[in-house]
């Protein structure tokens, strides 16, 4: 019996010993839970600042692209602008080369066009100034060049090719077309050109590099622009195209 009571005192101490351990097993988990949903909080927190910090910074890039764009924009007509005054307007400097009120007329009236066809088309002041600048190297006047913006604009908007390039293939044509009458016949070009290529398999940069070749041919021989238009379209039509 003696000994069946000393097993039976020797096993409730290694179970106390054992409960005693465990307690301190499970408080340690409950420590360790808490310090990790501490943890997580944390984080949380963190996150949350990263993502006011990237508000705050999206924000910032917004305010400062809205206030800088603006700038940037006036920057580039400006240039532009000047541009088309070097080309287009040194004829109206004095004899030292000062500008004149002629100069500053001339020049404000094509900044107002600019900026009025920029304002209610797609394209921007800038790129309508670009396309005046390839105008007015085609020798094109103020006058000239004021009437002949609708007709460019309308057939790069058609024809998907930026203002520069079709202002360039237009005077090109019609100087080999019409020769000195090619800025009054240019809105009428522009229409007969954007049609043949808007309606045939050719594009406005195929039908210029076609035209470069056939008009000057086609004005020597009399033949009206719009049969010339007819001829192009039905050779494009057939895959003989460009200079072929």
């Amino acid at each position: 019996m003696r000994d069946v009571a000393i097993r039976i005192s020797a096993i409730d101490k290694a179970t106390s010993v054992i409960s005693r351990i465990t307690g301190n097993i499970n408080q340690s988990i409950s420590r360790v839970n808490k310090a990790t949903q501490q943890f997580h909080k944390t984080m949380e927190k963190v996150a949350n600042m990263k993502l006011a910090a990237d508000g705050v910074n999206s924000f910032a890039n917004s305010v400062k692209n809205s206030l800088t764009a603006p700038v940037q924009a006036g920057m580039e007509f400006e240039a532009m602008m000047s541009k088309v005054a070097a080309i287009s307007l040194t004829g109206s400097l004095d004899e030292q080369g000062n500008k004149t009120a002629e100069y500053e007329k001339k020049l404000q009236s094509l900044t107002s066009t600019a900026q009025e066809w920029g304002a209610k088309t797609a394209w921007s002041a800038s790129q309508i100034a670009e396309g005046f600048s390839f105008l007015g190297m085609a020798g094109f006047s103020t006058e000239q060049i004021e009437a002949a913006t609708g007709g460019m604009l309308s057939a790069a908007s058609a024809a998907g090719v930026g203002l520069g390039e079709t202002a360039d293939i237009l005077s090109n044509v019609g100087s080999a077309m019409f020769g000195k009458d090619a800025a009054n016949q240019f809105n009428r070009m522009a229409d007969v050109m954007t049609h043949v290529a808007t309606t045939s398999n050719s594009s406005l940069p195929m039908l210029g590099e076609a035209m470069k070749y056939a008009a000057p041919i086609a004005a020597t021989a009399g033949v009206r622009f719009e049969t010339l238009r007819g001829s192009m379209a039905k050779l494009h039509g057939v895959g003989i195209q460009s200079s072929q």
